[in-house]
């Protein structure tokens, strides 16, 4: 297997290819920290933290648009060449073909990260991000190229065809990426539920007052009566504060009701969130929240990873509320993210576990199609 990944490595870094896009990936990469360095020595702003998880985002993203063009030929384009036929005269098995190109492939796809480490150590260094948070980061940055690298060698052992075979790399991915974002928002929107709920809010009282006054009551009769008709007239007319007979004075108070409300769910479709390569990267990735210091909120991320965990995890809470909802009162008992994430559960495992399960599937089935028919094949045909 050895000599295979090695001469798959040689055959991809012969590639015009390789270069100028490594080239092109190294100036982005060293635009994007300088810029952002400048910036933030502008502002006086810390943002090596987000620079760091920002470029873990550009690698994954530049990954997962350029590891499925180069290995949907692999397999296929060796057979349409004839040395897959070649390859297969060999005393190697199907499997040792295809997890071999595998390889090759998350090796090659490694360049890019090795070409962005330098500048992600910078960033860890200006951003004071620790090797608790660099390590895990770049361990399941491996294990997501790994798997754009396996689909898509497997991919183009299934299809005769490179074109449909990057296509569907791009389709997969394309799924798990953007697809399971809409298909959270859509489901959240649709799956909703109606609860009675008790709210502490504020009702409005009305106080009637009667305006009448008695005769006489109001004024000094005087000589003809003139002085008590008129403050009976007067008392008729309307009240000291001018609130005219019959009228009443609004007030307005706490008071808990019941009410009939809406609640979308969230909480019953995050899992389709679970395999997404950028959810897996930032859910396995520790989190970091700001204690007040160096111009962080006490309870609030300080990077783009912490970000986006924050948010998937507060979808496992029910919207649902289980006390009286206080909506009378100002409270400054706000949860801050990290008080929310507590007792909710890590789901980048599963993700991963899905990951692995769909590559083991495709690379089974690329393996039976990549394997010679001696038996079934005809005196003379073309096996490659």
């Amino acid at each position: 297997m050895l000599t295979l990944i090695g001469l798959e490595l040689r055959q991809r870094m012969r590639g015009s290819g390789w270069l100028p896009l490594l080239i092109i990936w190294l100036l982005a990469i060293g635009g994007l920290t300088a810029g952002a360095y400048f910036v933030s020595q502008s502002n006086g702003q810390p943002m090596g933290a987000w620079l760091f998880s920002l470029i873990l985002y550009f690698t994954l993203f530049l990954a997962a648009v350029v590891v499925p063009a180069l290995g949907g030929g692999s397999i296929n384009g060796d057979r349409e060449s004839g040395v897959l036929t070649l390859v297969q005269t060999a005393p190697v098995s199907a499997a040792t073909i295809v997890w071999a190109k595998a390889f090759a492939a998350w090796i090659a796809s490694l360049m890019l990260v090795l070409v962005a480490l330098p500048f992600l150590l910078f960033a860890a260094v200006i951003g004071n991000v620790g090797w608790i948070i660099v390590v895990p980061a770049l361990v399941v940055l491996f294990l997501e190229l790994a798997f754009f690298s396996a689909i898509s060698v497997a991919f183009s052992g299934i299809f005769s065809r490179a074109g449909a075979a990057t296509a569907m790399s791009y389709l997969v991915i394309a799924l798990l990426s953007v697809g399971s974002v809409f298909a959270f928002n859509i489901g959240s929107a649709l799956l909703t539920s109606e609860r009675t709920v008790q709210v502490n809010t504020h009702v409005t009282a009305s106080s009637q007052q009667s305006g009448s006054a008695a005769d006489g009551s109001n004024g000094q009769p005087g000589a003809d009566g003139e002085a008590g008709g008129d403050a009976q007239s007067q008392g008729e007319g309307a009240s000291a504060d001018g609130t005219q007979p019959g009228e009443g004075t609004q007030s307005r108070r706490c008071q808990v009701v019941s009410e009939q409300r809406s609640y979308q769910r969230p909480d019953l479709v995050w899992p389709v969130l679970a395999a997404n390569p950028f959810v897996i990267l930032a859910d396995a990735t520790p989190a970091r929240f700001g204690h007040g210091d160096a111009g962080t909120a006490v309870g609030y991320p300080t990077n783009l990873l912490t970000t986006l965990k924050v948010e998937l995890r507060k979808a496992q809470h029910s919207a649902i509320p289980v006390e009286t909802i206080e909506e009378c009162e100002w409270s400054a008992d706000a949860k801050t993210p990290e008080q929310q994430m507590a007792g909710t559960q890590p789901v980048w495992f599963w993700g991963i576990a899905g990951q692995v399960v769909l590559s083991l599937v495709l690379l089974g089935w690329a393996t039976s199609r990549t394997r010679a028919p001696y038996r079934n094949s005809a005196k003379g045909q073309r096996i490659g």
